[in-house]
């Protein structure tokens, strides 16, 4: 059984109503024809770029309402971290 042309495609209007262009198909077939390690480099790229970018993205009220109910739990706690390296020597002492 064949793949028709167009079949797969359901998301192409969405991504033009976005602002994409069709121009993006033949650049995005080119990549699929690409390596598996290219392309998960490429892939790593682009989420490397988007973490050197987060700070760009605001939180909601809710995000926000939830990072300080952690810390407040957090400090209330008294707990403290404690060095990786002992939290894995005690894990391997228990192996």
């Amino acid at each position: 059984m064949g793949v028709t042309c167009g079949e797969g495609l359901g998301w192409l209007p969405a991504l033009l109503e976005k602002g994409g262009s069709k121009n993006m198909l033949p650049r995005m077939n080119d990549d699929l024809r690409k390596s598996l390690e290219e392309r998960i480099r490429q892939v790593e790229d682009l989420w490397d770029s988007i973490a050197a970018d987060q700070n760009l993205l605001p939180l909601t009220p809710e995000q926000r309402a939830e990072l300080d109910r952690c810390l407040d739990a957090y400090e209330a706690s008294g707990r403290r971290s404690r060095p990786a390296e002992d939290v894995i020597a005690e894990i391997k002492k228990r192996l």
